[in-house]
């Protein structure tokens, strides 16, 4: 269904738009940080610390313009007939083969011919391809989510934000006790 081709940018703010989300990855933006910070205390000078950051954010940058870009094609609802439209939409309602055939007055047989056609035609494999696609191009509305417990809600942003604060307490006690004894006395 998808195909990964590599694309080569077309013009310059295309090239920049696509660095610039690149750089957005918080994952490479704390490895810089964290790489900047070890190369300083590990007595270099700063220029040599920043260059350190700078270049683990270039190799991020550099490895997702390199990587595949996902293209796919969506096939418009024209390439199908009304028939075919028709069965498209109760197939994207889930519904099986003998109830498709008895809600159009169809044989069985003459629906699973229909619902092979337009399987080709769209370039499927799949009755599951032709179902998202139906929800794609807007003929039948997505399943509904399930609902989410509430402790997934706050509960647990609370429990990791506490967790977060405690660390980050911890961390900067270290590191001012490390290098300032005589702030925090014993």
């Amino acid at each position: 269904m998808d195909q990964l081709i590599v694309r080569q940018p077309g013009k310059a703010t295309e090239l920049v738009a696509r660095t610039l989300d690149q750089l957005r990855d918080p994952w490479a933006i704390g490895l810089a940080e964290a790489t900047t910070v070890l190369t300083y205390f590990l007595a270099q000078p700063l220029s040599v610390a920043l260059a350190a950051g700078g270049a683990v954010l270039f190799v991020r940058a550099a490895a997702g313009l390199l990587m595949p870009v996902p293209v796919s094609t969506i096939p418009p609802l024209s390439v199908l007939t009304e028939e075919e439209h028709a069965i498209a939409t109760l197939v994207g309602l889930r519904l099986t083969d003998q109830e498709l055939a008895a809600r159009r007055g169809l044989t069985k047989k003459a629906v699973v011919k229909i619902v092979d056609r337009i399987q080709r035609t769209l370039g499927y494999e799949t009755r599951k391809e032709v179902e998202d696609w139906a929800v794609l191009v807007g003929l039948v509305d997505p399943p509904p989510f399930p609902p989410k417990p509430i402790y997934e809600h706050w509960l647990i942003k609370m429990i990791l934000m506490a967790a977060s604060f405690i660390g980050l307490g911890w961390t900067l006690y270290s590191i001012v006790n490390r290098f300032w004894p005589g702030v925090f006395p014993r």
